[in-house]
């Protein structure tokens, strides 16, 4: 059996590839909600549909494993914005729930160009459609299973900035205020136990993985050049390597003083000389950071756009990157 999650907002409105825009909550009103879940297939197709963007409650876990039984290939679709950061607890949990099943999963935009919102929204439109509900389901479990590698490259992108944004904005704070005690001892506070360094290492293992990480940008690259024999993405991926190597020996050695001194009362002055001036060495690192995981992942999606196959979902591609608008009254 083939299980398709969807956890989405049911105040939505819907991105079809007719560009008839509707509210999903107006097309749930025939499936009744029950412990936090809405059943739209059931038999060999199984879409269920979470009524929220978060991780479902014990209560919700146990409904569905009492419904679900058997051999299951999942497919499961999270909110990118709301839920990346839930990616690792709700994986855990579906290895738990499906036990020995295939698992496949993927994050989405409620945007008009994401394919997999769209394929969620082809096939909601047509739900009660019999065998045309089949074929879009189909579409959607494909688009799932697929993850582009640029998308993936985005999502990973994401992850590294959201780690490393809170150490530069206090850096900025301090900088603007001189490193005044006062703001030093909050910074300090919160970045104590050396919490700072832990998110390099974080990040290292976005980069180059390491136990309990699914996907990771080294991985992306790999499973890109096995795909093909493609150099496309090696100067670009060399560039992301340098700016973040796999440890300290290769790293800016103020970047490394930086992370090591936040959190250590006595360490302001040292952290302060790193930060004169225009000569941000931590921001400077950040912002190069940034722009090669941009340049490897715009290499990546010119080579997908290349190598795209025929097989793929057929459709519009719509330009915005505004949420789907509510239709015209």
């Amino acid at each position: 059996m083939k299980l398709i999650l969807f956890f989405v907002r049911e105040n939505s409105y819907l991105c079809p590839s007719s560009g008839d825009s509707q509210l999903l909550s107006d097309k749930l009103t025939s499936f009744p909600q029950q412990n936090g879940w809405r059943r739209l297939l059931s038999g060999d197709q199984e879409l269920w549909i979470h009524h929220e963007e978060s991780n479902p409650s014990e209560d919700e876990w146990n409904y569905i494993k009492e419904i679900v039984t058997g051999d299951v290939e999942l497919y499961a679709a999270l909110h990118s914005s709301t839920m990346a950061s839930l990616q690792k607890d709700i994986s855990h949990k579906f290895s738990q729930v499906f036990s020995n099943s295939t698992i496949h999963m993927t994050l989405f935009s409620r945007v008009p160009q994401n394919d997999v919102w769209r394929g969620f929204s082809d096939l909601t439109m047509k739900i009660d459609k019999g065998e045309q509900a089949i074929r879009e389901f189909e579409s959607l479990a494909y688009l799932i299973k697929k993850k582009p590698f640029a998308r993936r490259l985005s999502i990973l992108k994401h992850r590294i900035a959201h780690l490393f944004l809170p150490i530069d904005v206090d850096l900025q704070g301090l900088i603007e205020t001189d490193f005044k005690q006062e703001y030093w001892d909050k910074v300090v506070e919160a970045w104590k136990d050396g919490k700072a360094v832990q998110m390099l290492e974080e990040a290292r293992r976005l980069v180059y993985g390491g136990e309990d990480v699914q996907d990771f940008v080294e991985k992306v690259v790999n499973d890109a050049k096995g795909r093909s024999a493609t150099d496309k993405v090696d100067d670009p991926w060399r560039e992301v390597q340098n700016h973040l190597p796999s440890s300290n020996a290769g790293l800016d050695t103020n970047v490394v003083e930086i992370l090591g001194g936040l959190g250590c009362p006595d360490k302001r002055e040292e952290v302060k000389k790193k930060c004169q001036g225009k000569a941000n060495a931590f921001h400077q690192w950040f912002t190069e950071l940034n722009k090669a995981l941009d340049q490897l992942r715009d290499a990546m999606s010119k080579y997908e756009e290349v190598k795209s196959s025929a097989a793929d979902p057929p459709g519009p591609q719509p330009t915005s990157s505004a949420e789907c608008p509510a239709p015209a009254a």
